[in-house]
């Protein structure tokens, strides 16, 4: 098992905490009304999560365990001046070490502003206890770009074309950064489905949205995400809050075989 991104968004004024909707396109794991996941057998922690918000003044991850154990798990640091996450330091709340849930619980976010009607949205990432690491093998990068309009504020799946053919074999991804004009999101989609283990974007032209800290992804990635082939590249889904149309990802994998396993 490696991981999967969660997301919530919805456009609301509600000045106290209050449940928040699903980011559409998500069919991956099972859910409960229009507003909750169910958390998986085996997925069952916490890694990171993080909130944003042009008013947002509070946000919460909310489960019958967590709420058992009277913890009240909310989003600090989160973004409170716009969608997208800040460079240099991205306002994301990277957890020291995993927090436990109760497989097949029910998750939801909520969230709180102080303006009127507002876009928030909430994410985190859940996983086993501990993510898997990363196979031994060179770490290799490589420039993926897409060029599909962007539904805005829904998971939309993006096909990318590698800037260079992969050599033949197996590979495991390990990290990405995503870049769109307004990107806030984004998760890697695997050929034969499954988890879709994700990272916060960042937004804006390439030679800006590139110009972030060096902590900014400490934390999200460098785990073995996903296998693929030279064939099989992974697409990768964009939760933007516009319709982007040109789509940048900073792949790092490591060949694990020269053979198609």
């Amino acid at each position: 098992m490696n991981a999967h991104l969660l997301g919530w968004q919805e456009s609301l004024d509600q000045a106290a905490l209050g449940r928040i909707a699903r980011i559409a396109g998500d069919d991956v794991l099972s859910v409960s009304g229009a507003d909750r996941y169910q958390i998986p057998e085996g997925m069952d922690h916490i890694h990171w999560i993080a909130a944003s918000g042009v008013n947002l003044t509070r946000a919460r991850i909310v489960t019958p365990s967590l709420e058992s154990r009277r913890m009240l798990l909310d989003v600090v640091p989160r973004q409170d001046a716009g969608n997208n996450f800040s460079l240099p330091s991205a306002e994301v709340m990277k957890l020291p070490r995993p927090i436990k849930l109760r497989a097949l619980e029910d998750i939801e976010a909520q969230t709180a502003e102080d303006g009127a009607t507002t876009q928030m949205q909430a994410l985190a990432l859940i996983g086993p206890a501990q993510l898997p690491d990363m196979p031994s093998g060179d770490l290799l990068a490589m420039r993926a770009l897409g060029t599909t309009t962007l539904t805005a504020f829904e998971w939309t799946t993006v096909d990318v074309t590698l800037e260079y053919e992969l050599p033949v074999g197996t590979y495991e991804l390990v990290g990405f950064v995503p870049s769109s004009a307004d990107v806030i999101a984004a998760r890697a989609l695997f050929q034969g489905g499954g988890y879709r283990p994700g990272v916060i974007g960042v937004d804006g032209a390439e030679d800006v949205a590139q110009a972030f800290g060096a902590e900014y992804f400490k934390g999200m990635m460098w785990y073995a995400m996903g296998k693929f082939t030279h064939q099989t590249v992974p697409q990768f889904q964009f939760f933007s809050g516009s319709a982007d149309t040109a789509e940048v990802v900073m792949m790092y994998y490591i060949k694990t075989s020269d053979s198609v396993s």
